[in-house]
């Protein structure tokens, strides 16, 4: 029988304070699914959780020389160890907000599929362009190609801006209509 002073693992404990490996072992064996579940339940993430146990058998063997045997359970003193590297984590997260890692990178560079696709919108663009008044075609590719404002755009073309923003309406809306074709 354990004495009241003693808990069930001081014998372990000071065995391994004297830094008997089996000792050591035999403490993690009997504490690591508790520690593990205890921090799986608080990242959410297993293999944070996973690392964390780690971590807190590292400090346990580190911190085992000051180890002072209260007659409280030895895993209680795992689970402040086990508490504080969880709070640990959560700061470290809160720092430095990450974004998930795709599994995999996407290819900035457009396939053959895409590449065909944009050829023949580009083809069609073109057809249709062709097909407008000359008016029409300056005004889109004044606006939209060359990325000239509505201001400078009415300027070359010699209209009041009013103008130029009904004949751009009217070129986008007979474009549309041919593009539809």
């Amino acid at each position: 029988m354990v004495p009241a002073s003693q808990s069930p693992d001081s014998d372990l404990v000071r065995r391994a304070q004297r830094r008997e490996v089996e000792a050591v072992a035999q403490l993690y064996r009997l504490h690591v699914g508790e520690i593990f579940r205890y921090c799986l339940f608080r990242v959410t993430d297993e293999a944070a959780a996973e690392d964390l146990t780690e971590e807190v058998f590292l400090n346990m063997v580190e911190a085992l020389p000051g180890y002072v045997d209260r007659g409280i359970p030895f895993v209680a003193w795992l689970y402040r160890i086990a508490r504080a590297r969880v709070v640990d984590y959560h700061r470290r997260r809160a720092r430095r907000q990450t974004d998930e890692l795709a599994t995999t990178v996407a290819d900035p560079t457009p396939g053959p599929e895409d590449q065909a696709t944009w050829r023949a919108e580009i083809h069609g663009l073109q057809q249709a362009m062709v097909q407008l008044s000359d008016d029409y075609h300056t005004v889109l590719q004044l606006r939209f190609m060359e990325g000239y404002g509505l201001e400078e755009t009415a300027r070359q073309m010699g209209k009041t801006i009013g103008a130029t923003k009904v004949m751009q309406h009217r070129a986008l809306r007979r474009l549309a209509r041919l593009l539809e074709k």
